[in-house]
């Protein structure tokens, strides 16, 4: 008797997983729709320079009313991202999406563009059929949490101490009499 588990059932009907996962959660496109992933680390290799780039991004960011705006703020046409993982206070790893057919060196131009020269970057292109959870990403929750940060990143004075990075600091106002 043949299994009845789930894994076991064969169908001849081609089932795109991606999209079954976005129409059981109410997400359309979300993440899942992109062509091509992408992991990439970004190493800072000019501190000064991502400060500004992260500032650039947080004010562009802030202006946006609703997180469905953010996508056509923070990435060029094509390109997006539903993670970026902070790792201390050199190094970020993100994934991204990318228009079908990217090349390596494609794809190294825009994450250029898109740092301004400030990060070393290494990128490794995903096979998505074999990697696990990358089909529960989803753009949309990536652009509620960026929304949230640049806007509070906003209300904070920011600047770059050299050796040590961007910093966030406060003017007090101290009345005298």
């Amino acid at each position: 008797m043949p299994s009845m588990q789930p894994w076991a059932i064969k169908t001849s009907i081609p089932v795109d997983t991606r999209s079954v996962i976005n129409s059981a959660n109410g997400r359309n496109p979300g993440y899942l729709d992109a062509p091509m992933l992408w992991f990439v680390h970004h190493h800072v290799t000019d501190a000064e320079g991502w400060a500004k780039t992260m500032d650039n991004l947080a004010t562009k960011i802030s202006k946006c009313e609703n997180p469905s705006d953010v996508k056509g703020v923070e990435f060029e046409e094509g390109y997006g991202c539903p993670f970026s993982l902070m790792l201390g206070e050199k190094d970020v790893v993100c994934l991204w999406s990318a228009p079908e057919g990217t090349t390596r060196e494609k794809f190294l131009e825009a994450v250029g563009r898109f740092t301004n020269g400030a990060t070393l970057d290494i990128p490794y292109e995903i096979n998505d059929e074999y990697s696990w959870n990358v089909a529960n990403l989803a753009e949309d929750n990536y652009s509620i949490d960026v929304l949230k940060w640049a806007k509070s990143t906003k209300r904070m004075n920011m600047k770059t101490i050299a050796g040590v990075g961007a910093v966030a600091y406060q003017n007090i106002n101290i009345t005298t009499q």
